[in-house]
């Protein structure tokens, strides 16, 4: 569907660290440093995230796109302070540290000035971790620039932002991204038009070797709408997606021409979109063909829709819908923790994630209360690119398919997801007339086409001043007093493992499964610009070990500890 104008919320960058609902959480160390967000609909890969006009991916699967994202939420709202400014500090055990600090310039009405500065010392809990001890491992940048305006019936939006990460928690090896983007959007009576353009830099570093692998990838998508019409609108959507890897060492011409290669995909989509009202029912209906192609090969032309209809508090929808992904990567097969030699190496190449899936959708919301049960039947397919095949046939000038299929995979998840709240928390000015509630529960089951089993998750959140006040017979006009508790649980499918080291899944003959549930929960005090807190992290209440993976299923060595911090947030106006 056409994108709509983006919307500033809070202080112009929309992300949070809290995506349970989209993404598998794969956390494999304490602290969530290494974490994997993986796609639900192909957990084969990660998935995409929007940081202010970038949007943020890994552009090879041995990257943890957790490292690269930083935490922008602004506690409060936006008010008519010129400048606002907020220092978020944690000290923990293990001589864990972060601190971030964002600072926000309304240069007026419509425009808006972000900066952001984020560091992190990892806890060093086991000796393997005493690397770097004494710097921030973790290091990101921000600048954000965004300005709408409005003028006879002309909404216009653009946004610039410019994000530097850098990694460095192992010895003599580093990580640096450099990321750009830029959105536009324009919206009239008539028309709609959204532009977006992300160019991604991601470079290792082998300080012994004396090498770098650099890696590029450019995004960019331009969706246009006809609104003219009251009940029919024709759509179109562009993408085109790029990527490189560029391998700095001296090296033959024939293997420097294999490893410094690119891939290109393009996506094409022509549909309409209607809206119309029938015997008290709502029908939203969208319907599109699409085509994908890369490298001069056609690699797949489809009808996707989707079709909703709303009565009173319930929603029905059926959807079909494909797409194709592009990136640098590597599946193994048949590996063996326990042996010396892999079974099967590696194969590093691009690669083309196609998924397809037809969704059946059912959705009821009464008061505060939410519920949605969905059903996916999934087909995946994983392609690589192999560079001597891009020739032309001598004998009937037919160009042969440069992809060769490594996997198809095909089955069914099924979503659950319930949401209840009372009231809404506030982070700045909280409420001080009533306690505030707030629950969400997610639960993804999968058969065993994914490598993951079941993925499920629980956040509450609340304060309690009513009950301290009634309790202890006093009154609290200063601060708030709130608590937290999350749960997860993942559960990966027999013959499922994963190597850390390469960022991918892999094909075993152990029985074994990983199947860990981690519990943090944290309980502070919410001030009038200020928040202080203490978080406790994977607790078991059994030892100071929330999981340890099996040797013959994945190569984490350290187990998943528990660990407590102190978080302190200031948030300053002028």
């Amino acid at each position: 569907m056409i994108r709509v104008v983006s919307v500033i919320f809070v202080f112009g960058v929309f992300f949070s660290k809290n995506h349970n609902n989209d993404y598998i959480i794969f956390q494999t160390d304490a602290i969530g440093h290494n974490n994997i967000y993986l796609n639900r609909i192909n957990p084969y890969q990660q998935g995409t995230f929007n940081v202010g006009a970038i949007k943020m991916r890994s552009l090879v699967n041995n990257a943890p796109i957790g490292r690269m994202l930083p935490d922008m939420n602004f506690i409060g709202t936006i008010d008519s302070s010129a400048i606002v400014s907020q220092f978020k500090y944690n000290r923990g055990d293990y001589a864990y540290r972060e601190t971030d600090i964002l600072v926000k310039n309304s240069l007026s009405d419509q425009s808006d000035i972000l900066f952001n500065i984020h560091g992190r010392k990892n806890p060093s809990y086991f000796e393997s971790d005493f690397v770097n001890i004494d710097e921030y491992v973790v290091q990101n940048l921000l600048f954000d620039f965004s300005k709408k305006s409005s003028s006879n019936n002309n909404e216009t939006f653009f946004r610039l932002t410019k994000h530097y990460n850098k990694e460095n928690s192992l010895t003599d090896f580093y990580t640096e991204s450099n990321n750009l983007g830029l959105e536009y959007s324009l919206v009239t009576n008539v028309n709609s038009i959204y532009a977006n353009l992300s160019n991604l830099i991601y470079s290792q570093y082998y300080e012994s070797l004396n090498n770098s692998i650099d890696y590029e990838y450019v995004d960019f998508d331009f969706d246009y709408m006809y609104k003219k019409s009251r009940y029919l609108k024709p759509f179109f959507n562009f993408e085109y997606d790029y990527i490189s890897k560029d391998w700095n060492l001296e090296l033959g011409d024939d293997v420097q021409d294999l490893i410094a290669s690119d891939n290109d995909l393009i996506s094409i989509e022509l549909g309409l979109l209607s809206k119309y009202d029938m015997f008290l029912i709502k029908h939203d209906l969208e319907l599109s063909i699409k085509s994908n192609i890369s490298n001069e090969t056609i690699l797949h032309s489809d009808i996707n829709f989707d079709y909703k209809t709303f009565y009173k508090s319930w929603m029905a929808r059926i959807k079909k819908f494909y797409s194709y992904n592009n990136m640098y990567g590597q599946y193994v097969y048949d590996y063996d923790f326990n042996s010396l030699e892999d079974q099967k190496e590696p194969y590093n190449n691009f690669r083309l994630y196609k998924q397809s899936y037809i969704l059946s959708q059912i959705a009821w919301e009464h008061k505060n209360f939410q519920f949605e049960l969905s059903n996916y039947s999934v087909q995946l397919e994983e392609n690589i690119l192999n560079d001597d095949q891009l020739i032309i046939q001598a004998d009937d000038e037919q160009q042969v398919s440069p992809y060769n299929d490594t996997f198809e995979k095909s089955g069914d998840f099924m979503e659950i997801q319930i949401f209840y709240n009372k009231g809404r928390m506030k982070l700045v000015s909280p409420d001080l007339t009533k306690d505030i509630v707030e629950l969400k529960l997610n639960g993804l089951y999968y058969s065993d086409f994914s490598p993951i089993r079941k993925y499920r998750t629980m956040d509450l959140n609340f304060t309690f001043k009513k009950q301290i006040e009634k309790l202890f017979d006093i009154t609290i006009n200063l601060y708030v007093p709130y608590a937290g508790l999350s749960l997860s649980k993942l559960k990966f499918n027999e013959s499922y493992g994963f190597r850390i080291g390469n960022g991918t899944f892999v094909e075993t003959e152990s029985s074994n499964q990983i199947d860990y549930t981690l519990f943090n929960y944290e309980i502070g005090l919410i001030f009038k610009n200020f928040i202080i807190s203490y978080k406790f992290l994977n607790n078991t209440f059994q030892d100071q070990y929330s999981y340890q993976f099996p040797l013959d299923t994945s190569d984490v060595l350290n187990p998943i500890y528990e660990m407590k911090y102190l978080n302190v947030i200031w948030k300053f106006d002028n």
